[in-house]
């Protein structure tokens, strides 16, 4: 009797092991992709927040050009007027009138609202009855 070899593949000797890393390798790409889609959205969220801070320091130096002075403060708590003379670049000068706008918020959606509104105010003309 002649000797007959086989040919089997290692898959083929522990296919349940081929079948389960298979498995596992399937269920790695689809995380891989779920995670590279919520990369790109949160890209696509840090670009727009970085144009809309761009216009804002836009806005903020043509206002300053216009002889408006400008102060960020950081959040915080406390008297207002101590806050501004102890700011990094205080107002100097004499002034012999003001305005000053306010907006703080922690919410995305609430400074989106409260810039449009300020652009409302500075750029929509004013009615008189």
């Amino acid at each position: 009797m002649a000797d007959v070899w086989q040919s089997l593949t290692l898959g083929d000797v522990f296919s349940g092991m081929n079948r389960s890393l298979g498995t596992v390798k399937a269920q790695a790409d689809d995380l891989f992709m779920k995670y590279s889609a919520i990369a790109n959205q949160f890209n696509e969220k840090v670009n727009t927040l970085e144009r809309i801070l761009n216009g804002t320091g836009s806005l903020l130096d043509k206002l300053q050009n216009t002889g408006i002075y400008v102060l960020n403060l950081t959040p915080g708590s406390g008297n207002l007027v101590s806050r501004i003379a102890n700011a990094q670049s205080p107002p100097t000068g004499d002034y012999s009138a003001g305005i000053v706008l306010g907006v703080s918020s922690v919410d995305i959606q609430k400074v989106i609202q409260a810039y449009a509104n300020l652009m409302d105010v500075l750029t929509k003309p004013i009615e008189v009855p």
